[in-house]
């Protein structure tokens, strides 16, 4: 579906109660389809993918903030349901289950059970996405999701309204995209300290566009826009002030926008995507990113590899230092929104079983991505898929 996710700008409720409801209408009561559309968006599948995430920040806890040990590992499980209803409809189920090691993170949330007598060792995340899946013949597309996640420290809720058409012949497509998270913090600081539950709501609006330029070649133009109020700071991490610790602080809000355009082309057996990205916020954080793939078809469109390669620039917020001379009205050590630069290749293989096996065909998934940041941070994950329709 060519709908991706963006936030809602803040008092714009009516104008997502009269999307819902033309959504709704439009699924409900409008034309019925005689020709069972085209595209796959809607056909029965299982999958199930698994990612291994690292991340290192050298032998001397260098990178990064150079006070903080941010190595971190992540497990991250998924399983995708979906079961087409009928021409027009499909319902879709994803679960997610996930387990975090990080060193901050830790120490502050043992810190915070030695204070309160709390006996819990809950490394997991949890979260599960409903959705209600809508295409038809006239090329016209919706869906409406629920999102609800919890962890030790947090939980959201969300909500999220795409819709997407495509005009002459599917030579374009415009899609745009609702999303509203409500979630709940547990503000447990660095030396374990816990305060009262604090809040944050993320809004945010996505517009694309895919123009085909010719038979070969197609351009996809998008923008990203969010809204974020509330407790906005990463809870544990630490800022150093004359000589001593203090708590992260940042502002109530942000406000963030994405523009990217990508190039896409097809050659005899392979093809090729190009891509830029420029991205800006309202905390004085702006960033640049050039990306290209490879896809390969090595044998008979049953086993394919794509390759990619990726370069990233950003600034650092306004209110970012090392080192504070006195505690300040804000102030943020986080390395993520630090000045530096990271470049990143990536190899994913594919292969698709033309045999049915157990009355399904099969897709099998392999892929390996290496990260390197130029403030010392090094990351690489491992993903690892099954699916069947």
């Amino acid at each position: 579906m060519l709908l991706r996710q963006v936030s809602l700008p803040a008092g714009s409720t009516s104008g997502v109660c009269l999307l819902i409801s033309y959504l709704l209408v439009v699924m409900l009561l409008g034309p019925k389809v005689n020709a069972e559309p085209t595209a796959d968006e809607l056909d029965d599948l299982f999958a199930v993918r698994g990612i291994i995430y690292e991340q290192n920040d050298g032998a001397d806890d260098s990178g990064g903030n150079v006070y903080i040990d941010e190595d971190a590992s992540i497990q991250e499980g998924i399983v995708l349901l979906r079961k087409r209803v009928n021409d027009s409809h499909a319902v879709q189920a994803k679960f997610t289950g996930v387990i975090v090691t990080a060193a901050s993170w830790d120490n502050a949330r043992l810190k915070a059970e030695t204070i309160s007598g709390a006996t819990t060792d809950d490394h997991g995340r949890l979260s599960w996405d409903l959705g209600w899946l809508y295409k038809n013949s006239q090329g016209f597309s919706g869906s409406i999701h629920a999102t609800y996640g919890t962890e030790y420290t947090y939980r959201t809720e969300g909500v999220n309204i795409a819709v997407g058409q495509v005009f002459d012949e599917g030579s374009t497509a415009l899609g745009f995209k609702l999303t509203a998270y409500d979630d709940r913090v547990r503000n447990i600081r660095f030396d374990g300290q816990e305060f009262e539950q604090e809040t944050r709501e993320t809004y945010t609006t996505d517009f694309s566009l895919i123009q085909s330029i010719n038979a070969y070649s197609h351009v996809n133009l998008s923008w990203t826009h969010t809204e974020q109020e509330g407790f906005l700071a990463t809870s544990y991490n630490a800022v150093r002030a004359n000589a001593t610790f203090d708590y992260e602080r940042v502002p109530q809000s942000r406000s963030r926008d994405t523009l990217s355009v990508r190039y896409k082309r097809a050659l005899t057996r392979d093809s090729y995507q190009l891509g830029y990205g420029r991205y800006w916020d309202s905390w004085g954080i702006d960033s640049d990113v050039l990306e290209g793939r490879y896809y390969f078809n090595l044998y008979d469109n049953r086993l394919s590899m794509q390759t990619s390669v990726r370069y990233y620039k950003q600034s650092a917020a306004n209110f970012y230092g090392i080192d504070f001379d006195q505690p300040q009205l804000l102030q943020t050590s986080d390395s993520d929104l630090g000045r530096f630069t990271g470049t990143s290749a990536g190899v994913l293989l594919a292969f698709y079983n033309p045999q049915r096996l157990w009355g399904f065909l099969h897709t099998y998934e392999l892929g390996f991505n290496y990260y390197q940041r130029g403030d010392g941070l090094d990351l690489y994950w491992l993903t690892f898929g099954w699916s069947f329709r």
